[in-house]
C-alpha cells in the first residue's frame, strides 16, 4: 500500500468457471486466488464488484456531461444578442 492507495491489478480467468480471477496482484506481489482464504476471496469479489460499479457510473458521467453540453448549446441559440457590459 502506498499512502491510502492500493496499487493492484485483478487478472480475469480465461475459460475459468465462476467470476473469481485466478491470481491478483498487489503491491507487485501475484497471489494464487485458490490459495487464499474464503475472506480473502469475498474481499475480491467486493473489489470487482466496486470497480464494475466505478466503470458504470464513469459511463453515466459521460452521458450526462454530454446532455449538458446539448442542453449549453440549445441554450446558447435561444439566447438573445448579448448587450455589451456598461451600455
Amino acid at each position: 500500500m502506498v499512502g491510502n492507495k492500493v496499487d493492484y491489478r485483478v487478472f480475469l480467468t480465461k475459460g475459468g468457471q465462476g467470476p473469481m480471477s485466478d491470481t491478483i496482484k498487489i503491491d507487485d506481489k501475484t497471489y494464487n486466488v485458490a490459495d487464499l482464504s474464503d475472506d480473502a476471496k469475498t474481499q475480491i469479489g467486493n473489489l470487482q464488484m466496486v470497480e464494475q460499479h466505478i466503470r458504470r457510473l464513469q459511463q453515466e458521467t459521460a452521458i450526462a456531461q454530454t446532455a449538458r453540453m446539448a442542453y449549453v448549446a440549445s441554450l446558447q441559440a435561444l439566447l438573445p444578442e448579448a448587450v455589451a457590459e456598461g451600455s
